[in-house]
């Protein structure tokens, strides 16, 4: 039967070129009907041979049916086997085969195809750029480069830190704080406020009534209110000298980032022209390859190093973005607005010599000024805890209206308040006194 099938299966692949599963079913429909007729015939033969042992009952018979009884089943399985097992076994035999094939060819063609695209991909990228192309790349790495260097009109590093001073929002609410100290240094050196007190009574039942005024005026003796000043004076110093302290860091740093932001932009310049030079690299190679003078692989080698200056010049144009951004937040500026630098370094000052510099610093460094003035600050906290531990007093006068049946009007009392030091009093002179404050 199998032999039959094969032969079934193989005309039918040279009449049609390739096989699906139509054409295998009926392939091997043709071929088990060729083996029908053969296979009929000589089961019938045998089983009409061998069934009157099966039916008779003379002598000997009881020896030939055991021997008869399997050749009559082989006979019939073998016809079950052959006309129907074997069929259906070999068409899914030739099923799976052709399913196999078809998978590979598809695999087969998709690998063809992205062996094409990635060729093609490499071709496209390996050719010379059109002159369109290069003024395009020239264009935009020129743009890339002019949003942070303008030599004709870009900020200079002095330009830089006067918008700084005018514009950080830090600067602005420290000035602020100065404005609060001169208030309260206002504040401080007005006298006491007087103190005003009225009551009256009435009777329910009767006209009878009472009223009495008063007024009380603090005489701040020992001092207090130069204390107070003095307080607000060394406060108010102190609050200048950490601003113009702020204001020499904030041009400092701003100097710094100026030149920070400049070198990433001059190494952004570099790295493009490293990527110039190596596509002129590559476009030398490839056109020596094209010549047969030079090997593929020297040409796969420069395309590795163009890559290379690409990702380079990539990483230092975000490098300058960066920096740009830093420099606008130091200054004050919305992130949104164009900042474009000079691109140039002022050299012309040199450094004093190292003693020059120390004398210097310790004359006028804004950060030891605040230092010196947060020192008498805590010197004049000291003075005015000292002096209000003295004793405190007033003057009073009260004028009173009664009518009991008599008026009686005038000023009834007046006199002197002082406050006693019985539980807290000023334990300063015990410990030696204040500090005395910096020299």
């Amino acid at each position: 039967m199998v032999i039959y099938l094969n032969e079934a299966v193989e005309r039918k692949k040279v009449e049609l070129g390739r096989l699906t599963r139509q054409s295998l079913l009926e392939a091997v429909m043709e071929g088990a009907v060729l083996r029908l007729r053969p296979k009929v015939m000589t089961v019938s033969t045998v089983v009409a041979g061998l069934l009157p042992i099966m039916w008779s009952a003379s002598a000997g018979a009881e020896v030939m049916k055991p021997l008869a009884t399997p050749v009559l089943g082989g006979m019939v399985s073998s016809l079950i086997h052959v006309l129907i097992v074997t069929p259906v076994i070999f068409f899914w035999l030739r099923e799976r085969e052709i399913k196999r094939h078809v998978a590979s060819l598809r695999l087969l063609g998709m690998s063809l195809l992205l062996i094409c695209a990635a060729g093609a991909a490499v071709a496209q990228s390996a050719n010379l750029p059109s002159e369109p192309e290069r003024a395009l790349a020239n264009a935009a790495q020129t743009s890339a480069y002019a949003r942070l260097i303008d030599p004709a009109n870009g900020m200079t590093a002095d330009d830089l830190v006067r918008y700084a001073l005018e514009h950080n929002g830090d600067l602005q609410a420290a000035r602020r704080m100065i404005a609060e100290a001169r208030g309260r240094l206002r504040q401080a050196g007005l006298k006491p406020n007087p103190m005003l007190e009225a009551s009256g009574a009435q009777v329910v039942n009767g006209p009878d009534n009472n009223l009495m005024i008063g007024i009380e005026l603090p005489l701040e003796p020992g001092g207090r209110r130069r204390a107070r000043v003095t307080v607000a004076e060394r406060e108010l110093e102190m609050k200048e000298a950490e601003v113009r302290d702020f204001e020499r860091r904030l041009a400092g740093e701003t100097r710094m980032k100026y030149a920070e932001a400049i070198a990433a932009a001059r190494n952004f310049k570099l790295s493009e022209e490293l990527l110039d030079l190596t596509r002129s690299s590559h476009r030398l190679i490839r056109a020596r390859v094209e010549l047969g003078k030079s090997a593929p692989l020297d040409q796969n080698l420069v395309w590795v190093e163009l890559n290379k200056a690409d990702a380079m010049r990539i990483g230092f144009e975000s490098k300058a973005e960066i920096a740009s951004l830093e420099l606008k937040k130091i200054i004050g500026m919305p992130p949104d607005e164009t900042l474009r630098l000079r691109g140039a370094f002022d050299l012309g000052l040199q450094p004093p010599p190292s003693s020059e510099a120390l004398r210097r610093a310790l004359e006028s460094r804004p950060d030891l000024a605040a230092l010196r003035a947060a020192e008498n600050l805590a010197a004049a906290q000291v003075e005015q805890a000292r002096v209000e531990g003295k004793i405190d007093a007033s003057v009073f006068a009260n004028y009173q209206r009664m009518n009991f049946g008599y008026d009686i009007r005038g000023f009834n009392n007046a006199g002197a308040r002082a406050r006693l030091l019985v539980y807290a009093r000023n334990e300063s002179r015990r410990f030696g006194g204040p500090p005395r404050p910096h020299a």
